[in-house]
């Protein structure tokens, strides 16, 4: 998924999603709910790795 792609999946604008990645606006919980949505997964496997692997560890 492109960028772009993302970002009119999320009803935001590619530059507000680059700005989001460089840290010039802050995450809110809604939309980091949302960006893991559109990847299949939960807000704590985006943020916090660890929590990734102990999720892929219970999976296995």
């Amino acid at each position: 998924m492109t960028l772009a792609q993302l970002a009119g999946r999320l009803g935001r604008t590619k530059q507000w999603l680059s700005d989001l990645e460089r840290g010039k606006i802050k995450l809110t919980y809604e939309t980091a709910v949302a960006i893991a949505h559109e990847f299949g997964t939960t807000p704590d496997a985006i943020l916090l790795p660890e929590a990734k692997t102990a999720q892929e560890a219970s999976a296995s």
